[in-house]
């Protein structure tokens, strides 16, 4: 059985790495700026926020892809993974933004689209 992995553009993954890494600098700068703050507990929040967002950037930049493998479709984002075979999908849709265009896959039973994603993208 043939396996085809289909990654993320190199330049949304250094987009995206650089942004989550810039973001966890932030969060630790918060953090250490604010530790002996009398309102530190908001400022932690926000800093936690920050940090998440930064570990969230990252993920994605390093675990996203699209993967196939014979009637098998898998798709791996940040933190979930989510996989459809190909007897289960009805049919699909190219929808078209002002960012560009992607495709919808629908699934069997009116069970909504599924495996909509930037990986899946045309131009």
């Amino acid at each position: 059985m043939i396996r085809t992995e289909y990654k993320m553009k190199a330049f949304q993954k250094v987009f995206y790495a650089l942004f989550g890494v810039t973001a966890l600098a932030g969060a630790g700068f918060l953090a250490y700026q604010f530790a002996s703050e009398k309102n530190a507990a908001m400022f932690m929040h926000l800093a936690l926020s920050v940090a998440f967002l930064g570990v969230y950037l990252v993920a994605l930049a390093v675990r996203t892809r699209l993967v196939v493998e014979g009637t098998h479709l898998e798709l791996r984002g940040a933190f979930r993974e989510k996989a459809v075979d190909l007897s289960e999908i009805e049919g699909y849709r190219v929808v078209s933004t002002r960012n560009g265009s992607f495709t919808l896959l629908y699934l069997k039973e009116g069970r909504g689209p599924a495996l909509r994603e930037q990986l899946l993208r045309h131009g």
